[in-house]
């Protein structure tokens, strides 16, 4: 009689057949279990099914920040201020814990989320506040499995270091919480483009 509501995280077949798409999906599962923080979405289990790789997540009963700026807008009411300072201090402290990270050896894993944005903020419907999809994420020790120069996140929010294929640090991170600040505050991105290069 046990039940608990999850996600089950999967790949869409057509990108199953990519050797480095799996791999970067088994790394996400690897990666995230070591984060623990209440601001992070956990990672449960990790399997595989008729040979396609499978996340079993912690379901998040809420919506993402996207949607909430979506909402706010329409309304023409933006979120209090108190509201949001609290929710930017709790990116920016979940952040901080996965910049900080260490191995079990107390080796700085050296993740960087890489694609911070309000469709990977979750705000429950209890408040709480959750960082989803490290999936992206680069650690020191998993360069090899992300493509030389490949852009990966979402361009409206990456730091120019990023979007111009350079090395990136913790830094890169805060910049996107920087774009989500704006937009949160102004009610617009900082950044307009009709398409992602003129971003």
């Amino acid at each position: 009689g046990f039940e608990k509501r999850l996600v089950i995280k999967r790949i869409l077949p057509h990108l199953a057949s990519d050797p480095a798409f799996v791999a970067r999906f088994v790394s996400e599962g690897k990666l995230v279990v070591q984060l623990r923080h209440a601001g992070v979405a956990q990672v449960l289990d990790l399997g595989e099914a008729d040979g396609v790789p499978f996340l079993v997540m912690e379901h998040v009963d809420g919506h993402d920040l996207r949607v909430l700026l979506q909402l706010a807008r329409a309304s023409g009411h933006p979120t209090p201020t108190p509201v949001t300072v609290a929710l930017l201090v709790r990116i920016l402290d979940v952040l901080d814990h996965a910049h900080q990270a260490t191995d079990a050896a107390g080796e700085p894993l050296g993740i960087i989320h890489r694609d911070v944005s309000p469709s990977n903020v979750m705000v429950a419907t209890t408040g709480e506040v959750k960082l989803l999809d490290f999936g992206i994420a680069r650690a020191a020790s998993r360069l090899a499995h992300s493509a030389s120069g490949a852009l990966q996140g979402k361009v409206a929010y990456m730091s120019p270091e990023q979007a111009a294929g350079d090395a990136l640090d913790a830094r890169s991170d805060q910049s996107a919480v920087g774009v989500i600040a704006w937009e949160l505050f102004a009610g617009e991105r900082p950044f307009q483009g009709a398409s992602d290069l003129k971003v």
